[in-house]
């Protein structure tokens, strides 16, 4: 941080907090708070458990590379009117296992959730994980 300092008590309250970090200009502002949130990513990462780890790999796991290209190969004929019937097929079979992922994604939001004590939102907002599945 530049050459800005900020008053506070030697015991400080979260809204003493809040009241000393409103009087940092908004260059100073910004570094702050990507300092605290370079902290919170820390302490989040060395506050999961096993089990927390294992449900975020779940969460956040994406259709194999070389799916994922068929995936969008196959969609592009589609959309072009070119799918031969054994293409379709296949892609019907990736669409079900896309539905298996993201099925797979929620339960472990929830169990990520319940294992935190906080709702789905909150856990999404905690680990920054997006609305849409990875796939």
């Amino acid at each position: 941080m530049s050459s800005s300092t900020v008053q506070i008590k030697s015991r400080v309250t979260i809204q003493d907090l809040i009241e000393g970090v409103k009087q940092l200009s908004p260059s100073d502002l910004n570094e702050f708070i990507l300092k605290v949130n370079r902290l919170h990513d820390q302490k989040i990462k060395v506050d999961l458990t096993q089990k927390e780890r294992l449900l975020l790999e779940k969460i956040n796991e994406k259709l194999p590379e070389v799916t994922q290209q068929r995936l969008e190969q196959l969609q592009s004929k589609k959309s072009e009117g070119e799918l031969k019937d054994e293409e379709q097929e296949e892609l019907l079979a990736i669409v079900d296992v896309i539905d298996d992922m993201n099925l797979e994604r929620v339960r472990a939001l929830k169990q990520l959730a319940e294992l935190r004590g906080i709702s789905v939102n909150e856990v999404m907002n905690l680990f920054k994980i997006s609305q849409t599945p990875n796939v």
